[in-house]
C-alpha cells in the first residue's frame, strides 16, 4: 500500500465477516496494481474476514465515484446483504 494509505483498527470488524474489497487505482499503474490488490487480498485473509467480491475502478482515487462501476457495485454488494461492509484501497 502507498505511504499515504490509512488503516482503520481491525478490531471493529469480527473475524468470519463477509466484505467487499474495493480497489480504486490509477491505469498508470500498470501491473503493480496486481501486486496491490493482492495485498489488500492478504490484508483481509491475516484479519481473518471473507472478501466475497472484488471491484477495481481504473480512476484517479479521490476523484468522485459517480461514474466508478466497481464502486457502485460494492454499494450493492453491502445494500443487498451479500457483504456487510468494505475494504477500500486507493493507491
Amino acid at each position: 500500500m502507498s505511504g499515504s494509505a490509512r488503516q482503520t483498527a481491525p478490531h471493529e470488524v469480527p473475524p468470519g465477516a463477509r466484505l467487499v474489497l474495493y480497489a480504486c487505482l490509477p491505469a498508470s499503474l500498470g501491473e503493480a496494481a496486481d501486486h496491490s490488490v493482492a495485498s489488500a487480498w492478504r490484508y483481509v485473509a491475516d484479519a481473518g474476514w471473507e472478501a466475497v467480491e472484488t471491484y477495481v475502478d481504473r480512476a484517479a482515487p479521490f476523484e468522485s465515484r459517480a461514474l466508478c462501476e466497481g464502486w457502485h457495485n460494492a454499494l450493492a454488494a453491502v445494500e443487498q446483504g451479500k457483504a456487510a461492509g468494505i475494504v477500500t484501497l486507493c493507491s
